[in-house]
């Protein structure tokens, strides 16, 4: 099946008039280097250039929705007023505890709930 699929050109020619298979002879580095890295950099600059003008239109495109449009152009035509740091109240702040305080505050506690145990009659 594969004869039919690609049949070969010397199939029924004499070995003698057989052409023997192309072979290419390599391409000199001192040529090929610099035109790849032309091709390279030739297609590096056409995508950046197809990205800036994408970038452009959608940047052309793009917009904000309309209440948040309207609440940016209030805010740049009234900027805020800054206002002083006076404040008709002042915070109660309580005086520093120590580790002490917190000693008699718990033997106070311990003294209140022996005293309720004592106190208790089961039934």
């Amino acid at each position: 099946m594969e004869a039919k699929r690609n049949p070969d050109p010397n199939a029924g020619l004499d070995p003698e008039c057989k052409r023997p298979p192309f072979k290419a002879n390599k391409i000199p580095v001192a040529c090929a280097i610099p035109m790849y890295e032309s091709k390279i950099k030739k297609e590096e600059e056409e995508r950046a250039k197809r990205i800036n003008s994408e970038a452009k239109i959608n940047q052309a495109k793009a917009r904000m929705p309309s209440r948040m449009q309207q609440d940016a152009d209030n805010r740049k035509q009234n900027p805020k007023k800054q206002q002083a740091e006076e404040f008709s109240f002042k915070p109660q702040i309580n005086e520093p505890k120590t580790a002490s305080m917190f000693k008699k505050m718990q033997d106070k506690f311990l003294e209140k709930l022996n005293k309720r145990k004592g106190e208790f009659v089961p039934v």
